[in-house]
């Protein structure tokens, strides 16, 4: 069962593929759209999927942020490596 919610509500979302990211001034992450679970707490410099400046955002550890990223800059960010990317893709059989 999946429950969606919107604005700053927490939501109960299946997901079932995660994956590392570094932090690059040229290269989007591994699943565009992506949502970030942080290990490093820290100031990030995010592009979400819509944008096209990115924005500093400050990013407490242990939480996973339902942003829609696009790209995490090494420029201006606390850590090249502090940050998982979670999402959910299609898998047959599972629904």
């Amino acid at each position: 069962m999946r429950t969606q919610t919107k604005g700053l509500q927490t939501a109960d979302v299946e997901f079932n593929k995660s994956f590392a990211i570094t932090a690059s001034d040229t290269v989007d992450i591994e699943v565009v759209g992506a949502k970030i679970h942080c290990n490093v707490a820290g100031n990030y410099n995010i592009l979400l999927e819509g944008d096209t400046d990115p924005q500093i955002f400050a990013l407490n550890a242990g939480i996973t942020y339902p942003f829609r990223v696009k790209r995490v800059y090494l420029t201006g960010s606390a850590s090249s490596t502090g940050l998982i990317g979670i999402t959910n893709i299609n898998v047959p059989g599972v629904s």
